[in-house]
């Protein structure tokens, strides 16, 4: 995308990536490239932002190849998977919290 290259389903991941750094970090995307010639993040990811999901999907998206559909096709699909076992677990944790604390307000009294 930025090495002046013709576009193609790229383009797609480029726009999902501004738009989650935009939702993360209230801020337009800024990138620099490595030595490695491989463009990563000038800001970096917090901490307990999950930042392993978070480094696969712009890491992946934004150094996506546009000649290789196949390679991109299982990224996608490996992403897809990592966020929903992500939310999955975490939707668990949260019904376990809210159960808690069901269990908790009826025995207070005021």
């Amino acid at each position: 995308m930025r090495n002046e290259q013709r576009w193609c389903f790229d383009i797609d991941c480029f726009g999902l990536c501004v738009c989650s750094h935009i939702l993360l970090f209230g801020t337009y995307m800024e990138l620099v490239q490595t030595k490695g010639k491989k463009w990563i993040l000038k800001e970096p990811l917090r901490r307990y932002w999950q930042t392993p999901l978070w480094r696969l999907l712009f890491d992946s998206f934004i150094n996506a190849k546009a000649h290789d559909l196949r390679s991109y096709t299982k990224t996608l699909s490996d992403i897809k998977q990592a966020f929903e076992m992500h939310l999955a677990f975490k939707s668990r944790e949260l019904n376990q919290m809210l159960l808690n604390l069901n269990t908790l307000l009826p025995s207070r009294k005021i």
